[in-house]
């Protein structure tokens, strides 16, 4: 049986050549890596608050329960008398359940006696409406109630916008062509194109008060004021031709 022997030559130029092959390749795949640019793109978008929430609480207190309730009672209309002429009738003012609360008396080394110095009721109301300026208006003007022996403690006015799902969509579009628009000037700078998308991450949203510059990095929705700025942010990648 004859053996061919290959000569040492053939065998490293195989090899050699099988190496250009692969550093060749590897250098290529290096080099589309390489020619990505990264950019990051954002648009705003001012919103005023279509729906509003009035909330806040009366409270009563007595030497005993029976006492502390019929006061509770007592102010209940005088409260939605008020909210009458401030143009929201009693079918709009939505009450939950009262609670009571039994405060005792404590003796100097901060041990309950068992007696009791009063009873507290409290019943909790809120109202809802598209009128946002009224419910403005009402928050301000709440705190004259104490003349009619009305106690009320009111909690900060909530606006919200209703048609956020709509906005979002348009804002991230908007922060979508702004990335675009940056990876063109860029390129340009360097007399070179963009080329197809490769990856696009949207950004957590931002709804803010219009002249605030609060970030989160877990987003945030505002509530607090009536004019809102609805902020999107984009990071894409571009092929650079």
């Amino acid at each position: 049986m004859n053996i061919r022997i290959v000569p040492a030559s053939f065998v490293i130029g195989v090899f050699l050549l099988l190496c250009t092959f692969v550093l060749s390749n590897a250098w290529h795949d290096h080099q589309q890596l390489q020619q990505l640019l990264r950019v990051t793109g954002s648009a705003s978008k001012d919103i005023d608050s279509d729906f509003a929430v009035f909330s806040g609480s009366i409270g009563a207190s007595a030497s005993t329960t029976q006492a502390a309730f019929q006061d509770l009672e007592r102010q209940r209309p005088l409260l939605l008398s008020f909210f009458a002429q401030k143009g929201f009738t009693e079918d709009k003012v939505e009450f939950q359940p009262p609670t009571r609360e039994t405060v005792w008396e404590y003796n100097d080394k901060g041990y309950r006696t068992g007696k009791v110095i009063f009873q507290v009721y409290r019943q909790r109301f809120e109202i809802r409406s598209s009128d946002v300026m009224k419910i403005k208006e009402l928050s301000v003007q709440a705190a004259a109630l104490v003349e009619r022996q009305v106690y009320v403690d009111i909690y900060s006015p909530q606006y919200f916008y209703t048609k956020l799902a709509e906005v979002k969509v348009e804002v991230q579009a908007l922060a979508a062509s702004d990335a675009m628009r940056r990876a063109k000037e860029i390129a340009g700078a360097t007399d070179s194109q963009i080329g197809p998308l490769k990856t696009a991450r949207m950004g957590v949203i931002q709804i803010t008060p219009r002249h605030s510059t609060q970030v989160s990095d877990y987003g945030s929705n505002d509530t607090s004021a009536i004019e809102k700025k609805i902020t999107a942010v984009v990071q894409a990648q571009f092929s650079i031709d």
